[in-house]
């Protein structure tokens, strides 16, 4: 009896003891985040030269291409002609016409850019998503080529660069 009286009384020193430590410890939780973003451009609207105004004058084609911007830090888009003059197809089209007879601006800006093979920035904005304030909008074209080039097809590519704010 004298052994089951000692393991007894031993069993509740040692749970009486454990009741009595506690642990405090700490863990370092970490994540890396990229820095990211998603640009879209619609493909910009054809324009169409079919009077004689209109070569005189230029024109202006509102919503000429929609832009939309998905990023994580502040951004500035630039955008520049990757050759500097338009490359022409069909009709005995001029070979010639440079990329400054193409003009963009935000549509919300008041000034047009020149476009040449220079990065240019056309808009800057925050970090968010589309739904974010200026983070999706539109940009406006005036073209004025002028009595100067054949008819024909002409195209330019244009390339947009988002960066860092």
């Amino acid at each position: 009896m004298r052994i089951f009286a000692f393991i007894l009384v031993f069993l509740f020193c040692a749970v009486g003891s454990r009741a009595q430590y506690a642990w405090t410890g700490t863990a370092t939780a970490t994540a890396t985040i990229d820095s990211m973003y998603v640009i879209t451009a619609s493909s910009p609207s054809t324009v169409t030269f079919g009077s004689v105004s209109d070569l005189a004058s230029g024109k202006t084609i509102t919503s000429f291409s929609t832009i939309t911007v998905k990023c994580n830090y502040n951004w500035q888009l630039a955008v520049k002609a990757s050759t500097t003059n338009f490359s022409a197809t069909g009709g005995g089209a001029s070979t010639n016409m440079p990329a400054s007879v193409l003009k963009l601006k935000k549509s919300t800006s008041g000034s047009y850019l020149t476009i040449s093979t220079s990065n240019q920035t056309i808009a800057s904005g925050t970090r968010g998503s589309t739904s974010t304030s200026g983070n999706t909008f539109t940009i406006d074209a005036l073209v004025e080529p002028g009595f100067v080039y054949n008819g024909g097809t002409y195209s330019i590519v244009l390339t947009y660069t988002l960066t860092k704010q």
